[in-house]
């Protein structure tokens, strides 16, 4: 997605995705613009898009919602558009990482994006990417959110894929204080019934309680073709979305004619191998296997430069560090 006005996929691309790709047979389809800042795009690219994917599907934007006015609120309500928005809390903690391409502070242009869909009673998620600022702050960080949405959501500080770049023995502790602070906040909703979703959680839950915990592919990032991820030029990834990088792209749009194309294109039977490899070796390994379904092939890739590796930083924390908070404090 878009740095700027003038940048996209183009609608010729998007044509020849739906051509190449048959939506068609896939239940519960979403479609996520990402990257970038979607909303640098006008309205009327969206309308076309989705015009040439099909209206039957779900679309789903992640913004830092600067850009929202009264206009796009419409456009999302007619067209039945989800929105998440990235923020990271209060003015001081989002502002330290989140700052416009001047270095300028973008958070009164969030909170305003915000505060006018809420205007217009459009609910909409937030993620918030775990800086040391943040874990340091939980139930601020918690409560601002909670003002607005009742979809939260935090993302481990990553640099593509390699959480090993930005965690060090601070960052671990600030990171397991934060999650133990923010699990007796979670309590407490659970308890009272409260409509608010707090994604870590909400999603630890579901795995331990999963029926199909014996399922080879119980992880969507390592599950071929659960997760597809095309870049504004047309380059495939059929794996994990974690790695934009070329390792795991198959190929590009312009080149092949039918899905099967990709599905028989030896990189991707190669890749399919490690990554299936990788899975049956987490598999025998961990004792967290049935909570995860393996770890993530961009985050094995990143930090073990293998596949076929176990575990990774992020696994730790991710996992291990959240199924340990959860199984304590339970």
């Amino acid at each position: 997605m878009p740095h700027n006005k003038n940048d996209g996929m183009s609608i010729l691309t998007l044509r020849k995705i739906s051509e190449v790709i048959d939506f068609s047979f896939v239940k519960d389809l979403t479609i996520n613009f990402h990257a970038g800042e979607p909303l640098m795009l006008p309205i009327d690219y969206y309308k076309k898009a989705i015009d040439v994917l099909g209206h039957q599907h779900k679309y789903v934007i992640q913004t830092n919602a600067t850009l929202i006015n009264q206009e796009w609120i419409n456009f999302f309500i007619d067209y039945n558009i989800g929105v998440g928005v990235s923020i990271d809390g209060p003015k001081e903690i989002h502002d330290s990482y989140r700052q416009s391409w001047n270095q300028k502070s973008t958070h009164a242009l969030t909170e305003r994006g915000m505060k006018l869909m809420l205007k217009n009673n459009f609910n909409f998620g937030c993620i918030t990417v775990l800086t040391k600022e943040v874990l340091k702050k939980p139930k601020e960080v918690f409560t601002y959110l909670a003002q607005y949405t009742s979809n939260i959501a935090f993302n481990i500080f990553e640099t593509v894929g390699n959480v090993k770049n930005n965690v060090d023995n601070e960052y671990n502790q600030l990171y397991k204080s934060f999650y133990t602070e923010l699990y007796e906040i979670y309590k407490k909703i659970k308890k009272n019934n409260l409509n608010i979703r707090i994604r870590e959680f909400d999603t630890l839950e579901q795995y331990i309680s999963n029926e199909n915990q014996h399922e080879i592919f119980r992880n969507q990032e390592n599950k071929p073709l659960e997760l597809v991820t095309i870049d504004l030029n047309g380059n495939i990834n059929l794996f994990t979305p974690e790695s934009a990088g070329s390792e795991f792209m198959i190929d590009n749009v312009k080149n092949i004619n039918t899905f099967n194309d990709l599905l028989f294109n030896k990189k991707f039977i190669e890749l399919y191998k490690k990554i299936f490899t990788g899975v049956k070796n987490c598999m025998n390994e961990c004792s967290l296997y049935s909570i995860c379904g393996g770890g993530a092939p961009g985050n094995k890739l990143s930090e073990n430069n293998s596949l076929t590796s176990t575990r990774t930083e992020y696994c730790n924390l991710a996992v291990k560090t959240l199924s340990d908070i959860y199984v304590k404090n339970y």
